[in-house]
């Protein structure tokens, strides 16, 4: 024991004299430092998702939505929550929020008069920042349950979380990738279940801040199960540390029951009374609801798994593109992010975040992690649209956004915990290595931007003149011209469908056709244009 101290003394001892020079420890000691350096880095990372079009769900809900719904955000609003129901599942917070989303991008971006694909693009940005920030959250509540000596700071927390995201984030092709579509359920589950989980870990260490915290977490809880349905995962992992700590006996009964009646079966109450209702009413089939267990849902969980290593669709990206990836801006982006890793692990070693205590909480904030990202592949797993869909473990799924910050947040707990000397003496290996990463990923990407770039490029040039009246007729039937040679849309819409709804709300928007001659172009549009039916 006494060993133990003099080691970490002398640790604290190496730390405080290698913090250097007056603005080195300003530096560190600035939020800002780390504000503007953690942004920077998912910015770089961020960046090759600018070239890719508008596609997928993204692209025929802003269309398609924007014509069912009149071009109105307020009826959307009004309607959203009991529209669009599918078997098995209750959201209607997610799809109130999502299709408001939909609706909003498309009338935004007609006020403004700019390219669709900005607002899907920023908003993205802004969505990838907020669920690094939420996992920042989590980790400070987490470590500190762990033990109550580990303080860290949010900012240098957030700092290292998205230097791990930039290095590790990868773009997928054929893929709901949640980098480049329904970023609004793909980074905003996990901002909710980050935030449940920082709750959670408070509720358990003490002071606990109770009943403030309590109310917070249940609420949430309740909000987020009807957002999407992998969310309650987040709620089953955190209910689990609740009745372990009762079980331990650091929380009282009182609490425990209150925790998980008003926090777990309220919530499952309310899921479960919606599905029922939805079962009452006249709704289409749908896949992705539709249970299949078996081994082929085993196998689309592996390919889950394997899919959030790092550097996992490299093989698959190279065989698609056609050779190796390797680009100018690639090797720049990938450059820079490494640069920006080095300083951000080089403040963190000088101060800006301590080593910290283990302890056998650490096991249990492992095992809340791993249930929840787990619990959310399985429960994608074993349902007829993903057994189809999911055939190798480069194609990815919405839950791929939480899987690259947890890969981040394990990065960063080795990190902080493991000795602080054996950390110092690797981390010029370790930074070179993660440099080199960086540079062969953010060439991947920037390689699979450009491929979708080329593959969708009937969205691409649609979505440049859906939202201005600044082009010609020529150059909006060219347009839907290029966009009637290919289905981009899966399952969701034919083509004489979507030209209608793009005329119809361009119209509203501008007082005039999108394109006069559709007619023609309808009738000229290559077969098939009709979707997949939705009948097995």
């Amino acid at each position: 024991m006494a060993g133990s101290s003099a080691v970490d003394a002398s640790e604290a001892s190496t730390e405080r004299s290698a913090r250097g020079p007056s603005w080195v420890r300003r530096a560190v000691a600035s939020q800002w430092t780390w504000i503007l350096a953690g942004t920077l880095v998912l910015v770089t990372a961020w960046l090759p998702t600018w070239r890719v079009p508008v596609i997928g769900d993204d692209f025929y809900y802003s269309l398609g939505r924007y014509y069912d719904y009149g071009g109105s955000v307020w009826t959307v609003l009004a309607n959203a929550w009991h529209d669009d129901l599918q078997p098995n599942r209750y959201n209607p917070v997610g799809r109130e929020f999502s299709l408001t989303n939909h609706v909003l991008a498309r009338e935004s971006s007609a006020w403004w008069g700019v390219d669709l694909t900005y607002y899907f693009r920023v908003q993205t940005l802004a969505l990838i920042w907020g669920a690094v920030l939420a996992g920042s959250f989590a980790f400070r509540a987490a470590v500190r349950y762990v033990h109550p000596s580990n303080q860290v700071r949010l900012w240098p927390v957030f700092a290292g979380l998205a230097a791990g995201y930039a290095v590790v984030m990868q773009l997928h092709i054929n893929s709901h990738d949640p980098s480049i579509t329904i970023a609004e359920i793909g980074y905003g589950t996990p901002i909710l279940a980050f935030a449940l989980m920082t709750l959670a870990f408070r509720l358990v260490t003490p002071p606990a801040r109770w009943p403030r915290a309590a109310v917070a977490y249940c609420v949430l809880a309740l909000v987020g199960t009807v957002y999407y349905e992998t969310f309650v995962t987040a709620v089953a992992a955190c209910t689990a540390l609740f009745v372990v700590e009762w079980l331990r006996g650091r929380l009282p009964r009182r609490r425990l029951l209150w925790l998980v009646g008003a926090g777990a079966a309220l919530p499952a109450s309310v899921a479960l009374a919606g599905r029922a209702w939805v079962a009452t009413q006249d709704v289409p089939y749908y896949r992705g609801t539709d249970l299949v267990l078996g081994p082929e849902g085993l196998k689309v969980l592996a390919n889950f798994v394997l899919g959030t290593v790092p550097g996992s669709a490299w093989p698959h990206t190279t065989f698609a593109i056609g050779g190796a990836p390797l680009s100018v801006p690639g090797i720049a982006g990938g450059l820079l992010i490494g640069v920006l890793a080095t300083v951000i692990a080089w403040g963190l070693l000088r101060g800006g975040m301590p080593r910290l205590r283990p302890g056998r909480g650490l096991w249990w904030v492992a095992a809340v992690y791993g249930a929840h990202l787990i619990g959310s592949f399985a429960m994608q797993s074993f349902t007829t649209k993903y057994v189809r869909e999911i055939w190798h473990h480069h194609v990815v799924y919405l839950a791929y956004g939480t899987a690259v910050i947890m890969v981040a947040t394990a990065a960063l707990v080795a990190f902080a915990f493991l000795p602080r000397r054996g950390v110092t003496r690797a981390m010029p290996v370790v930074l070179v290595a993660i440099t080199a990463f960086a540079v062969a990923q953010q060439s991947v990407n920037v390689a699979v931007a450009n491929h979708l770039r080329e593959v969708y490029r009937g969205p691409l040039l649609v979505a440049s003149e859906v939202t201005t009246d600044a082009g010609t007729d020529a150059t909006r039937c060219a347009a839907l011209r290029e966009l009637s040679l290919g289905n981009p849309f899966h399952d969701m819409g034919s083509f004489p469908e979507l030209a209608e709804e793009i005329n119809v709300g361009y119209a509203w928007d501008f007082g005039m056709a999108f394109c006069t001659d559709t007619e023609r172009i309808v009738e000229e549009a290559p077969e098939p244009l009709v979707p997949e039916p939705q009948v097995e």
